[in-house]
């Protein structure tokens, strides 16, 4: 049995693999659609006698962190045919991505779990929920005009514009794809079909953006995304001008979304689901990334221990310099570290789980001075993200 990259006369057993692992039949549009996002040398398989047994796919992209841009193999697609499950398949495929992105320069890994416990074997934590509310129409705000500035309707060719808003918010958030216009026309725009409403202020500056669907009298809003609270407002007026339409409404919202205060009735039904995880592939690369805020000459030392990437495995020594904060590598600990696994450092620094709840369930270890220090240092970013893949 082989463990290797695909190779594009393999695309075919791919898409029977997916179509049967994941059930569903792609139409005509959807395999030329999975073609150009699941690329052959994208993909690592297990492969035996010409037949692909099991496959996993990294999809190349940027994700923010701190507000900092850093690049990330997300991972997709992993399937394995029943006959050949329980023989460790997805392991290997998985020590050979993880090797392949720290080759190729990817910090960080993201992937949406078919099982927490199985990924956190391999390193990945839980690192932002999936927050979804559904109200009745009657618990819309009230409806009325666009007072402040103007909404139009957009078709997707425009996706530009929704990029330049997507862009001021998303560097917000730990975890928040940095969308290319490959993303969009391919992943964002193909899985969230429906209108696209565009809010632009009174200086005609566009300020936020929903793209939503209206079927059988339900609205579902796939993204609400707003760079001030009057752009909040004027979308959440349109969305109630749609009320002779509609019965219920269903969003998906934000951690700290604020819009409970502008509904009528803010009894509504919220619901919040464990969502996706994340892996720091290359610890030292990644912390030389990250935003620390430590003062200048500050250190801090921070030890890690990794069962499946031994590369970051050992103590990593950060100071600030004039120049950022320089991270050195070592073996033996100084003293006076933080020491913390490999997933509780993505959850940690991603802001998922807080400095205190850490200690509090001994998931790291560390003395009061440094825990102060670490909460002081972390960026104050919330986790959140709003794809798919």
């Amino acid at each position: 049995m082989d463990i290797r990259k695909m190779n594009a006369s393999q695309m075919r057993q791919s898409l029977e693999l997916d179509q049967f692992a994941f059930q569903f039949e792609f139409s005509k549009e959807e395999k030329k659609n999975h073609e150009r996002i699941m690329k052959p040398e994208n993909t690592w398989i297990a492969e035996e006698n010409g037949q692909l047994l099991s496959k996993a796919t990294i999809l190349p992209v940027n994700v923010f962190v701190g507000g900092v841009s850093m690049s990330m193999g997300g991972i997709s697609g992993v399937a394995t045919w029943p006959e050949s499950r329980r023989g460790g398949l997805v392991r290997k495929l998985l020590d050979a991505a993880l090797v392949d992105m720290r080759e190729r320069g990817y910090v960080l890994s993201l992937l949406y779990p078919f099982s927490v416990e199985f990924y956190r074997k391999f390193g990945w934590e839980l690192f932002s929920d999936r927050i979804t509310w559904e109200l009745k129409k009657e618990q819309l705000p009230k409806k009325g005009e666009i007072k402040k500035g103007a909404i139009r309707r957009i078709p997707p060719a425009q996706w530009p514009i929704l990029q330049e808003i997507y862009q001021n918010f998303a560097y917000q958030y730990n975890g928040m794809i940095d969308r290319t216009e490959s993303w969009w026309r391919y992943t964002v725009l193909k899985q969230k079909k429906g209108q696209i409403a565009v809010y632009s202020d009174e200086d005609g500056k566009d300020r936020g953006y929903i793209i939503y669907k209206v079927k059988d009298r339900y609205m579902t809003v796939h993204e609400f995304v707003a760079l001030d609270e009057n752009a909040r407002s004027q979308l959440w007026s349109f969305i109630a001008n749609h009320d002779s339409m509609i019965e219920e409404v269903k969003i998906k919202t934000t951690t700290g979304d604020p819009s409970r205060f502008m509904l009528v009735d803010p009894m509504i039904t919220e619901t919040r689901e464990s969502y996706f995880m994340a892996r720091i592939v290359d610890m030292k690369g990644f912390l030389e990334q990250y935003p620390f805020q430590l003062e200048d000459g500050e250190e801090l030392n921070l030890e890690i221990t990794d069962d499946v990437c031994s590369w970051n495995n050992g103590i990593f020594l950060l100071q600030k310099q004039e120049y950022g904060v320089e991270v050195v590598h070592e073996s033996e600990s100084p003293g006076n570290t933080v020491r913390t696994d490999i997933n509780t450092a993505a959850a940690l620094l991603f802001g998922y789980i807080s400095v205190e709840m850490a200690v509090n369930t001994e998931k790291i270890h560390t003395t009061e001075e440094n825990k102060e220090q670490l909460q002081r240092v972390l960026t104050k970013e919330k986790p959140f993200i709003y794809d798919f893949f």
